[in-house]
């Protein structure tokens, strides 16, 4: 697939290896989620407040790097955190459930690159589902009214 992108300065062309999503049930099935043995609880957003921040933390490969991200997670009140450069400890995809939070993660075989998405565990209970597409992009779908959330 090509796509052609226009900048202000100049034109450019890329190609793209794989499809992100698609409309029909033979897209991407999800990863991980509250699982089908019980009801997903619906997070009401009309008249709550939401923290949502991203963060290039660099790495999360060192130790202690993990509990220092929870640390000041918890301390800003963040709700959802996007996070880049994990170059994490763990490869492939997966979450990871720690103190008041869960995060979900996308990254490769080697510790490079890396994404993942901090949920407060009140948020994390309410997820339909996330899709690791690679270790640059992650998809969480949330159920939550009046319209689900998707966080890219």
């Amino acid at each position: 697939m090509k796509y052609h992108a226009v900048n202000n300065n100049h034109d450019e062309e890329s190609s793209i290896d794989r499809v992100v999503a698609t409309n029909d049930a033979s897209g991407l099935k999800p990863s991980g989620g509250s699982g089908a043995d019980r009801p997903i609880p619906t997070m009401k957003t009309r008249k709550t407040r939401m923290r949502i921040g991203t963060w290039n933390v660099r790495t999360l490969y060192q130790s202690g790097k993990f509990d220092n991200l929870l640390i000041e997670t918890e301390s800003l009140k963040t709700d959802i955190l996007g996070i880049s450069e994990t170059r994490s400890r763990w490869t492939e995809s997966g979450s990871i459930r720690r103190k008041n939070y869960t995060m979900i993660y996308s990254g490769g075989q080697e510790h490079e690159h890396g994404v993942g998405i901090v949920l407060k565990n009140n948020i994390a209970k309410c997820v339909i589902g996330y899709w690791p597409v690679n270790e640059r992009i992650i998809k969480c779908k949330i159920q939550a009214k009046p319209f689900n959330i998707v966080i890219i």
